[in-house]
């Protein structure tokens, strides 16, 4: 639940959970039976093993009272009278370790905290923000509700760490906006200084309050950042002097995206096949006609090396293949390659970018059999690269299914059955 981090280059994961406890809640409002609670517990786990090396749960270190988010106050809270919805005082969303001295660095959404945890024996070593902070809040040092504390260094006598802030979580919205926020701690003044800022873009007069979820990610290849708005499923990337470089969503309507990520140099390989499909508006029936093409669409979902595709064709399922194309550049997701002959059967090759001299092929899709539409539905559905749809929802499809019905045993001699 909310947190899978890999430390160490991969050798150990950073895992949280949400636990269920007994708990007497006569102090918060419910008192005639058995109450509970919910509380953050975080791992440090070998992943070759399993093993869980260090094990840390809230209740232990961080009492309830420290919550801003109270029973029956939003729609993740909880009431705290069930066992099926307890109450989640704490909400544990994000963990990092220090490679300083191995303490871990927690955020707390219900708190409005970060805090940090001895590596060693698990205790609180000091809190930022909510209730009962440690630190001296500087000037525009303030985040409520916040997501994605991350380590940027962590010394002795200072400390810095990136901040996703939420600024509100639809029910409390002390802040206008989300943003971003580098923060600098001093250990000996026992003050938090803000470093930077990252404002969100207004977009037709809207500014981004993300009332849940949402990341910052500093530090990348480029000396830029990135900002994901959680429950606002868009993007932002911003150059090392705060220019906005990249802005886009994913989706409009009701989407929601916890974090986006942006790495240089990663390669994706899906285990499924590259997809393939062949069309000819005539078969093979007028090969000789100007106009009349074969039409062959592949893809790879999920695939980032391809750079172009080999064709073949066959009038045999097995073969012997003829070569229609070598290193015909990928265009998009989709490729289409038009041939001026029809070919029975086909498939194709993904391969690197053409003129390589040593290209790699990467995969091949399996033969496909070329489609070829019947008199009736070419004449009536079909162009030279593909036939439409069949219209469900048209409230006159019973109409026309006769129609053609009487149509199709006309050309085929007075007979219903298929050809």
């Amino acid at each position: 639940m909310h947190e899978f981090y890999l430390i160490e280059n991969g050798k150990r994961a950073l895992m949280t959970q949400y636990v269920r406890h007994v708990f007497d809640m006569c102090a918060f409002g419910s008192c005639d039976g058995l109450g509970y609670i919910q509380s953050g517990v975080f791992q440090e786990v070998d992943v070759e093993t399993g093993e869980a090396v260090f094990t840390w749960d809230s209740l232990d270190h961080v009492r309830p009272e420290e919550s801003l988010v109270l029973p029956r106050s939003t729609e993740i809270s909880g009431d705290g009278e069930s066992p099926e919805i307890p109450w989640d005082y704490f909400h544990i969303n994000s963990v990092d370790k220090s490679d300083f001295d191995g303490g871990y660095l927690l955020s707390a959404r219900h708190t409005c905290a970060l805090y940090k945890i001895s590596g060693t024996t698990g205790k609180v070593l000091w809190r930022l923000g909510g209730l009962r902070s440690d630190f001296e809040m500087g000037e525009g040092v303030t985040f409520a509700f916040q997501h994605d504390a991350r380590w940027i260094t962590d010394s002795k006598y200072e400390s810095v760490i990136s901040i996703f802030d939420n600024g509100g979580n639809g029910w409390s919205t002390p802040e206008p906006h989300s943003k971003g926020m580098v923060v600098r701690l001093d250990h000996r003044t026992k003050r938090a200084t803000l470093v930077s800022t990252l404002d969100p873009p207004a977009v037709d007069g809207y500014t981004h309050a993300s009332k849940s979820q949402g990341n910052y990610q500093t530090r990348l290849s480029n000396g830029g950042s990135l900002l994901g708005w959680g429950n606002d499923p868009y993007i932002t990337e911003y150059a090392e002097d705060g220019e906005i470089v990249f802005f886009g969503t994913l989706a409009s309507g009701w989407m929601m995206n916890y974090r986006v990520q942006k790495f240089d140099g990663w390669v994706g390989e899906p285990l499924s096949k590259p997809a393939i499909w062949a069309f000819s508006q005539f078969g093979t029936e007028e090969q000789e006609s100007d106009g009349h093409t074969m039409v062959i669409y592949v893809s790879w979902n999920g695939h980032t090396g391809v750079e172009s595709w080999n064709f073949y064709g066959s009038d045999n399922r097995d073969g012997p293949w003829e070569v229609l194309a070598n290193g015909f550049e990928k265009e998009g997701f989709e490729t289409i390659y038009k041939h001026e002959r029809t070919w029975r059967y086909v498939y194709a090759e993904a391969t690197g970018r053409p003129g390589r001299t040593h290209g790699r092929t990467y995969g091949k899709t399996l033969v496909q059999k070329t489609f070829v539409p019947n008199v009736l539905m070419r004449e009536r559905y079909c162009d030279e690269l593909a036939c439409n749809f069949m219209e469900t929802n048209n409230p006159n499809r019973e109409a026309q299914i006769v129609q053609m019905k009487g149509e199709w045993e006309m050309l085929n001699n007075g007979s219903s059955k298929s050809p």
